[in-house]
């Protein structure tokens, strides 16, 4: 007899085993306690192995920041945004939406083919939360994407086509979700043999740390005997019990027909109108529960571990582990490089720094965007000039003067301030000469070698004349004498009568 109740070779075998009533599970554990131990099992590599643990924390993580923190970022500065950041940011997103589907969707898938081959209690419980947390990921982070529009100014909204892509997401993650969940009910029978295992393993002193958890399954979703509960408290005639029966269906179908019309209408105004911070309240609240799954999966991971010893198998490392860690690469690479598209972008960031560093109190209301380098790396100096986007002002619309900012008087002597609060003396006049003193020497110096009267040496005739024109008249009567005696020896060529008369005369005589 000890024989044959120990050859059970999964605890599912005896469940349905004493399902069908071919086997007395107390019998058998009295005979067999070892048959307590298999309840948990060795674990899944495929599934739970730890290069997956790694990847489904590095998944929670980029879900938060693509998912309610992208939410509150673009709420903050999507004004100031140019075409090309929110072309680049939709680009980013869509990136890591497809990544997200693209891992999401065949861990459902493996969930559920691992579910056919009858796995441990545990197992089962590590693949709900598992599953569960795939699709909250996958929803967060659909439902962050409907604050962005097309990359086209024309479209306000995301193509027909992307929409269809995101919800063919959704309808394959929930579909094959609600298949594990449907997998996972069971009937009335076994959760009684459920029961007895535990209660078994209790009284022969084989309960082993973390067995009441199998009790806590039931509320996964259970198969619920209502007829139980409702024969306690009421007893109907047979004849009202079809009329009841048909009267709460209908009831029950008006209040969900009522409430899905309504949160559907509630969620497609919310996407329309592309309200920010309701979309980023439902994507925080969906990725809160997703962090909640992680947690119940990464507890359930623990006490198979603690439970197991070395038979633990999920911290073997295998070929899929390593793929799935290294699909993540190319969405963190996309991010990295549009968070830094230009090699001057870190120089402002150097300078933006530097400018932090500066002990330089601004006066109240001198606040300016050209103040600082952030508009400069975001390029949003140029919103205004920008077409209109968002409410801005732009080429199609009259741009008025308040539309452009000044450049701010503190602004425009800043650079002057900051020298002059670099040369500090112990007064005012010394700080001003010590400010100014060199340009004063220089002025000095140059005004002192400046050129003054140079034109002797360029036009000495000019120098004569001007001392010509201070003499008096009998200075230059004097001086014209004294010309005419000095010159009488020494004839100049000229032209006047009698120079010409007395050639002709001597040709005369000669004839």
């Amino acid at each position: 007899m000890a024989n044959t109740s120990c050859s059970f070779p999964s605890i599912n075998d005896l469940l349905a085993q004493a399902e069908a009533g071919q086997a007395n599970i107390t019998a058998v554990v009295s005979t067999c306690q070892g048959i307590c131990s298999i309840t948990w099992g060795a674990g899944d590599p495929d599934l739970s192995g730890v290069g997956l643990i790694i990847c489904y924390v590095f998944q929670a993580v980029l879900t938060i920041i693509f998912g309610p923190l992208f939410c509150a970022f673009y709420h903050r500065f999507h004004k100031n945004f140019s075409h090309d950041k929110n072309k680049k940011l939709e680009e980013l997103h869509d990136t890591f939406l497809d990544t997200i589907a693209l891992f999401s969707v065949p861990v459902a898938v493996a969930t559920v083919m691992r579910l056919h081959y009858n796995p441990p209690i545990y197992e089962m419980d590590f693949m709900h939360s598992l599953t569960t947390m795939q699709f909250f990921s996958l929803l967060a982070t659909a439902v962050t994407a409907g604050i962005l529009g097309r990359s086209d100014r024309s479209e306000k909204y995301k193509s027909a086509l992307r929409i269809t892509v995101i919800c063919l997401y959704g309808l394959f993650e929930f579909g094959f979700y609600m298949g594990l969940v449907g997998g996972l009910r069971t009937s009335a029978a076994r959760w009684e043999a459920i029961d007895q295992l535990g209660n078994a393993c209790q009284a022969y002193g084989t309960l082993l740390p973390g067995f009441e958890a199998i009790k806590k399954l039931r509320w996964l979703l259970p198969h619920v005997n209502w007829s139980s509960y409702f024969k306690e408290l009421f007893e109907f005639k047979p004849k009202f019990k079809i009329g009841l029966i048909i009267t709460g269906f209908v009831l029950a179908g008006i209040v969900c027909l009522g409430i899905v019309v309504v949160l559907v209408g509630l969620v497609g105004y919310i996407f329309k109108k592309k309200l920010i911070l309701p979309i980023g309240v439902m994507s925080l609240g969906l990725s809160i529960w997703m962090l909640y799954e992680l947690v119940r999966m990464e507890q359930t991971r623990a006490l198979m571990q603690d439970i197991t010893g070395s038979n633990f198998e999920d911290n073997q490392w295998g070929f899929g582990q390593v793929v799935s860690l290294f699909l993540w690469v190319p969405t963190c690479a996309q991010g990295v490089g549009q968070s830094t598209p230009h090699q001057h972008t870190r120089k402002l960031a150097l300078i933006q720094l530097k400018l932090t560093a500066t002990s330089m109190k601004l006066c109240p209301g001198s606040s300016n965007p050209f103040e600082f380098a952030d508009p400069c790396i975001r390029e949003s100096w140029a919103a205004p000039a920008t077409p209109p986007y968002d409410g801005r002002p732009g080429t199609a619309m009259t741009l008025c003067e308040q539309d452009v900012w000044d450049l701010s008087p503190m602004m425009q002597s800043c650079p002057f301030f900051i020298q002059f609060g670099c040369t500090a003396r112990p007064s005012l006049l010394r700080q001003l000469w010590a400010a100014n003193s060199l340009d004063v020497i220089i002025d000095f110096a140059l005004t002192v070698l400046k050129r003054k009267d140079f034109s002797g040496l360029v036009n000495a005739g000019r120098v004569d004349e001007a001392k010509e024109r201070k003499k008096t008249k009998e200075d230059r009567a004097r001086d014209k004498k004294e010309n005419k005696a000095d010159t009488a020896d020494d004839p100049k060529a000229g032209a006047n009568t009698s120079k010409i008369v007395n050639p002709m005369l001597g040709d005369v005589n000669r004839a």
